[in-house]
Order: structure tokens, then C-alpha cells, then sequence
């Protein structure tokens, strides 16, 4: 028994591993949002419908001085390809939940940045003045 006890817990720590709540705001607490470890970007539910969302997210973009590179929205959702003035890809997706509930995940660069990725989710707030 005493065998099994290390491989229990080396089994919990490598599956435990996943997503890490992050608030997501000016400091103020408004909005929770969760990075993810594994995928690297930075996820927030807003309740708002797409048909709000999409337009806010490209005024933030604007707002932020990102270049939009390619664009797509359907039924299903949407997403941008962003890049940074230094050249840093940012790719950010739509998902419309229900009528007015959207989440949005927001992935700088190849590896992820969290805090860059909070800020654009703080210019998309900003944006959807909320």
C-alpha cells in the first residue's frame, strides 16, 4: 500500500493541471475570466449578444492600435487574427453562448501572454462599457 500511495499522487498532480482563475479587469473585480495552461490564452463570458460583441472587440482593436489581419463571424462565432506593431500574432475567438451571453478567448502571441491578454480584455470591457 505504501507503493501505491507516491503513484496515486504523482497521477493527481499531473492530471490537476489546467486552468487557473484569473481576474480579468482594472483591479476593480469586475469580470472573472480563466487562463488556461494548457491552450495559453485568457477566456471571459460576457452577457451580451454577438451582434454587441463583434463590433466592440474590432473598436478595441482600434482602441489598442492592433492591425486586424483576417477577420471571419458566421452563425457559430468568429475570430480575428491580430498582429502587434512588433509583430506579436494574437488570435482571438467569438462564441456566442445563447442570445446574450458571448465568450471570448484572447491568446497573445505563441506561447501566451496572460497579462497582454487581460489588457485587450480590458479594452474590450472598455469598448462594451461595461
Amino acid at each position: 500500500m505504501k507503493c501505491l500511495l507516491p503513484f496515486v499522487l504523482a497521477l493527481l498532480v499531473i492530471f490537476s493541471g489546467g486552468c487557473v482563475p484569473a481576474t480579468i479587469g482594472s483591479g476593480d473585480g469586475a469580470g472573472v475570466g480563466v487562463f488556461s495552461h494548457i491552450t495559453r490564452d485568457v477566456q471571459a463570458t460576457y452577457n451580451v449578444s454577438m451582434e454587441t460583441a463583434w463590433p466592440a472587440t474590432l473598436k478595441a482593436m482600434e482602441a489598442l492600435d492592433l492591425r486586424v489581419e483576417s477577420e471571419h463571424i458566421d452563425a457559430l462565432g468568429g475570430g480575428l487574427a491580430v498582429k502587434r506593431a512588433n509583430g506579436t500574432d494574437i488570435k482571438i475567438n467569438l462564441k456566442p453562448l445563447h442570445e446574450s451571453s458571448t465568450r471570448i478567448r484572447v491568446r497573445v502571441g505563441r506561447i501566451g501572454n496572460k497579462t497582454k491578454s487581460i489588457l485587450i480584455h480590458d479594452a474590450i470591457r472598455n469598448a462594451l462599457s461595461i
